[in-house]
């Protein structure tokens, strides 16, 4: 939480503000950046299809662990292969379709 004192360095000297709207001002900020956080954690878990790629064809709810075994494909292309999150993304969810395919053939 950012501290009256913080605030104030940021606002500038000239705030009007009390130390008590201050206080609400920080109290305000951290809820919303929990709220941010909490929605982005949501939205990643709620539709990898959207949120790697864009591939409509991945199921709307993966499990934990099959979500991160394309995020951990996908960094590696990226950091590894030297290509763009978006590609090594896309890639990624290539790499989950064709193996869970071949594991559904069998």
């Amino acid at each position: 939480m950012l501290s009256v004192r913080e605030c104030r360095r940021v606002l500038g000297d000239k705030t009007a503000c009390s130390d008590d709207e201050l206080e609400k001002l920080s109290r305000q900020i951290e809820e919303f950046a929990v709220q941010i956080v909490e929605t982005y954690h949501d939205d990643r878990m709620s539709g990898v299809g959207s949120q790697l790629g864009g591939m409509s064809s991945l199921p709307g709810s993966l499990s934990d662990d099959e979500l991160g075994m394309i995020e951990e494909r996908a960094a590696i292309l990226e950091f590894e292969g030297g290509n763009t999150r978006s590609t090594s993304e896309q890639l990624a969810v290539e790499w989950y379709l064709k193996v869970r395919d071949e594991n559904t053939d069998q």
